[in-house]
């Protein structure tokens, strides 16, 4: 029997990103922020940063939290990669040294966390497939959408709200001894 899903459907408008089209969007989109900038992210990647597009929306998040406003990023905590860790692990480091609200995802959670979007202010929420990664900006095939609709940022808002609550800080993930055991 094929089971049926009761899934939300929002109005609004769709913006298609391919490649660096993500990147110039996304910056333009922070740095025109008024109110939050909520991000998750699967990774972060500064070890390949040649184009210094990873460094810049990082800066550009650091800039809208001198404003005063509402910036946060949870980061992947992956679960089956030590070269993700690592990499994130720098980033994680990086952004927090910044000035900038940090957690890792759900250390207690089997699953790595893979989502990858950001929501701006009140109306606009950015999703898809890029990682913040030069890779993704600009040298493999990568689709992402940004989406102007209130109802589906309240939705996504919601999703980063419970997400942040059960997150951890670099600390606490480190002390957990089955996180680093595999």
């Amino acid at each position: 029997m094929k089971k049926t899903y009761q899934l939300p459907l929002f109005q609004g408008e769709v913006l298609r990103l391919d490649d660096s089209d993500y990147y110039f969007f996304a910056i333009e989109s922070i740095r025109k922020a008024t109110k939050r900038i909520l991000v998750v992210m699967f990774i972060i990647d500064l070890e390949e940063d040649q184009n210094k597009r990873v460094t810049s929306i990082i800066d550009a998040c650091r800039e809208a939290s001198w404003k005063n406003l509402d910036v946060r990023v949870i980061i992947g905590n992956s679960k089956k990669s030590k070269n993700i860790e690592f990499i994130d692990g720098r980033a994680f480091t990086y952004i927090q040294n910044k000035g900038i609200d940090i957690r890792y995802g759900d250390p207690a959670d089997d699953a790595s966390l893979h989502s990858k979007y950001i929501i701006v202010d009140e109306g606009l929420v950015i999703l898809g497939s890029h990682n913040w990664a030069d890779l993704a900006f600009s040298k493999s095939k990568q689709t992402s959408v940004a989406i102007k609709s209130e109802d589906n940022n309240h939705y996504f808002t919601t999703e980063f709200e419970w997400l942040w609550s059960t997150s951890a800080n670099k600390a606490e993930v480190e002390a957990n001894t089955s996180f680093n055991q595999n």
